[in-house]
């Protein structure tokens, strides 16, 4: 009850008449944003959703992805629809999130103790069977909105996801949660890795190296990794999950074999994060760390405003005249230069 109580204050960060102004005065922007997001959820871009009535007790959500940001930015979605879904029918319900088992880590610790189960487990005549599940399917919703919109994209996953529901965005921002023990798993790598005194007080400055998307990377990183490592006292955590052939002043550290679980934990040592568009930003939001964001093709404030956190991108690239291009980059890559 009382972690419930705890997640109940969230933060207003997006309004959606702060959205229509964003949209500005094209009046078919308008219209699509009304198709998509206001008409009834069971008639959006496929959706399959019970009803919710008095005896509404479980709440399920799908979602096929194996991307540990979009895990993330989803679970502010969970939280907000099951909140509100107890706020109607006065009674706690169980959520149930059928996900990719490489990022259901994601949810460990969770305060309302979601069950976890593997997407290939999913059976829909299951819940057809019975009255008390209100069924969501999270798979499209974001991809249709921003292939739709882009490159004028105005809203966040988490805000897409929770009005595909059919419930109000609060503008929760999206969470991790570490246990003690995690802490002490974080304490531990601490004293292998982090330069200088034990690490107390010196700086530790966490950098997302590249992205699954090679349109997405910085192509000067190992240039601006060894540029950090010379300009502080602390420790440069480069975070991957392939080899990094490049050699780094000593007081770099680069980890390329974490678990998902332990690369959340060791994410929170880090007092900022440098990243590319890629996970580390997600992990780093969603644990309260600062960010300086090196986004080119998509759009920064779009991903990171929902974090509530303090971040920095580059201005602008305004000379190509296509920038966010989002998911139709140039060959170039010239904002990312």
């Amino acid at each position: 009850d009382s972690a419930r109580h705890d997640l109940r204050p969230a933060r207003t960060n997006r309004p959606d008449a702060a959205v229509m102004r964003a949209l500005g005065s094209d009046p078919d922007l308008h219209r699509l944003h009304h198709d998509l997001h206001r008409v009834q959820p069971s008639q959006r871009m496929g959706a399959r959703v019970a009803g919710i009535g008095a005896d509404t007790r479980e709440v399920v959500f799908c979602r096929d992805t194996r991307g540990l940001g979009d895990a993330i930015m989803m679970e502010s979605c969970v939280t907000e629809v099951v909140l509100q879904v107890e706020e109607q029918v006065r009674d706690e319900v169980k959520p149930t999130l059928y996900v990719s088992p490489s990022v259901a880590c994601v949810y460990a610790q969770h305060p309302l103790e979601p069950d976890i189960l593997p997407l290939s487990m999913f059976d829909l005549a299951k819940y057809n069977e019975r009255g008390d599940v209100a069924l969501f399917d999270l798979s499209t919703a974001c991809a249709e909105y921003e292939t739709r919109f882009m490159p004028k994209v105005r809203m966040g996953r988490p805000q897409i996801w929770t009005e595909h529901c059919g419930f109000e965005w609060r503008g929760r921002a999206p969470k991790l949660y570490l246990s003690d023990k995690d802490r002490e798993r974080a304490d531990d790598y601490a004293r292998h890795t982090i330069h200088g005194d034990d690490g107390q007080g010196f700086p530790v400055i966490g950098v997302g190296y590249r992205s699954v998307e090679r349109w997405r990377d910085y192509p000067y990183m190992n240039t601006l990794v060894t540029m950090l490592a010379e300009e502080t006292d602390g420790t440069v955590l480069v975070f991957d999950n392939r080899n990094v052939a490049a050699s780094f002043p000593p007081n770099v550290h680069v980890d390329t074999g974490l678990t998902t679980r332990d690369l959340l934990i060791m994410t929170s040592l880090v007092d900022v994060m440098v990243t590319v568009d890629t996970a580390q930003a997600h992990i780093a939001g969603a644990l309260g760390r600062p960010i300086y964001a090196i986004y080119g093709p998509t759009d920064a404030s779009i991903r990171l405003d929902d974090y509530g956190v303090p971040y920095e991108a580059p201005p602008e690239f305004k000379a190509c005249g296509r920038q966010p291009c989002w998911y139709k980059p140039c060959e170039q890559r010239w904002c990312l230069k």
